[in-house]
């Protein structure tokens, strides 16, 4: 025989759509050559490409589908967190400290404690823990525990003194550091070269376990460097679609690079920027006041002028952008600055709003006519959507009634995307949440759903033509499940199970 084929993948569900299906088509046999996907069909239609050193793989009726793109990661944050004490299954702050305390005593003194996944909204009593709390049960140890979100911290005395603060200082009282000052924290604690480069492999199988094959990355230039040298050292690879943070725009523009340089593994995407914070730190931006706080109105992290400035440079010079939004007021600031520039300098953009959690009816429809991505993370709605749940505990009913409504944006035919934020970092999990949102109206398919955390977010990054659906001609990367993920009750999706996974046509998690 002549040509044939380097796999061929038989007896299976295999869920083949395009970015414009509204329906799958289901085939049972798919081959694949040099890493792209030759042939879907039947077996019999397929079988002709078997060859003698062809690898048949039998599926025994398991589910195949497109490799998972988690479109809003902070792939080192996972890496660091397992190398980090994990905090997210504690359920009261007197279960934290006995960690710390215990950990103290196993390390020595003086050497630092870093905490992180830390949710106050699943603890009995409801609030942050505090520098004092911390001094307790370590007070020769600096610590320093990061929320869920990535948006506050808080750290005892000693690591306030270390860090070259002043403990008397009123800002620092409770030992809370929330977006920019937690951002000065994370850059003193930073680990050396070698804890990176362990953290990006801790981190890349840990997305191949869960069948991710692609993210697209909050990335600056050290991050950047750490992904082209952990790629060159690892047989099996993640893509990355760099978005760069905006301290770094003046870098990128200066080396003549923009969206779209680079490999089908690594690419430089979106300029990245954040207009707001979160809502569990209280710091996502609203038109109206916390009702658990009610002098706040959380922080715009960007005056107009400079936020004028950045976006139409930008988009000037042929970058997208993907703005940290979750707030009403937040969207209402980029969407303002997205419409002028869009207006100004008319050409294709997908300008990205990332997070979108909270837009008013009048922000929707302009989202639609600035033809606007939204990408949204719905292990968000798992995590906090529920009656009675964090969202409400800030918002109220009224607010949170209108989170993240996916069945209107995607009824309306705005792009929508999704991706994690690493709040779990869990594709299946965020399928299922999505498709049981709290709030009914909101709710979507698990076609749709799948949709979004596949092709559009190939979409996203402008990569629909060579990933995220199983089609001929396609990059071959796969995520087999144990289970259909279009056809088992909706409750029972978050049981699904990734078993294993093809990148470029080769087997990177074994099934």
């Amino acid at each position: 025989m002549g040509f044939s084929a380097d796999i061929v993948l038989k007896n299976g569900k295999i869920i083949s759509y395009n970015i414009d299906s509204k329906n799958p088509v289901f085939y049972d046999a798919l081959a694949i050559k040099f890493g792209i996907i030759l042939e879907v069909g039947t077996y019999q239609e397929v079988k002709y490409l078997v060859g003698t050193k062809t690898h048949v793989i039998d599926l025994q009726g398991k589910t195949v589908i497109p490799g998972f793109i988690d479109s809003h990661m902070h792939i080192m944050s996972l890496g660091f967190n397992s190398l980090r004490l994990d905090l997210s299954n504690t359920e009261s702050i007197e279960e934290v400290l006995a960690l710390i305390e215990k950990e103290a005593k196993k390390m020595g003194e003086n050497q630092w404690i870093i905490g992180s996944r830390w949710d106050e909204s699943k603890w009995k009593e409801r609030r942050y823990i505090t520098r004092e709390e911390l001094d307790k049960v370590a007070p020769n140890n600096p610590v320093f525990l990061i929320r869920i979100c990535g948006h506050m911290g808080v750290g005892n005395t000693k690591a306030i003194k270390i860090l070259g603060l002043d403990p008397n200082r009123e800002e620092y009282k409770n030992g809370f550091f929330k977006e920019d000052k937690l951002e000065m924290v994370r850059r003193r604690i930073k680990p050396d070269e070698e804890t990176q480069l362990e953290a990006f492999r801790l981190a890349t199988k840990k997305s191949l376990d869960l069948g991710v094959t692609s993210i697209h990355n909050s990335t600056n230039i050290s991050t950047l460097q750490r992904f082209i040298k952990g790629q060159k050292n690892m047989s099996n690879n993640i893509r990355i679609y760099a978005m760069i943070w905006n301290e770094y725009f003046k870098n990128i523009k200066d080396s003549g690079i923009t969206t779209g340089f680079g490999s089908n593994f690594l690419r430089i995407g979106a300029i990245k920027l954040m207009c707001d914070g979160s809502v569990g730190a209280r710091t996502a931006a609203f038109f109206e006041p916390y009702v658990d706080d009610p002098k706040n109105k959380g922080q715009l992290l960007f005056s107009d002028n400079d936020l004028n400035v950045l976006i139409t440079m930008a988009h000037r010079d042929n970058f997208q952008l993907a703005v940290h939004a979750i707030g009403d007021r937040a969207i209402e600031q980029i969407l303002e600055k997205y419409e002028e520039v869009i207006k100004a300098y008319p050409r294709e953009v997908r300008h990205r709003i990332e997070h979108f959690e909270f837009p008013t009816e009048d922000q929707l429809t302009r989202v639609k006519r600035a033809k606007i991505i939204t990408s949204m993370q719905p292990n968000f709605v798992g995590n906090w959507s529920d009656f009675g749940g964090l969202y409400e505990q800030r918002l109220g009913r009224e607010r949170l009634l209108r989170n993240n409504p996916y069945r209107e944006i995607i009824d309306m035919g705005i792009p929508l995307a999704f991706g994690s934020d690493g709040m779990p970092f869990d594709p299946i999990y965020g399928i299922w949440s999505a498709v049981n949102h709290p709030i009914k109206e909101h709710r979507i398919t698990p076609f749709e759903a799948l949709k979004a955390y596949t092709i559009n977010g190939a979409y996203a990054s402008f990569e629909e033509n060579i990933k995220g659906s199983i089609e001929e001609g396609k990059i071959a990367d796969l995520t087999i499940l144990s289970d259909n993920i279009l056809e088992v009750p909706h409750k029972d999706i978050r049981k699904i199970k990734a078993l294993g996974v093809i990148v470029s046509g080769k087997i990177a998690r074994s099934f």
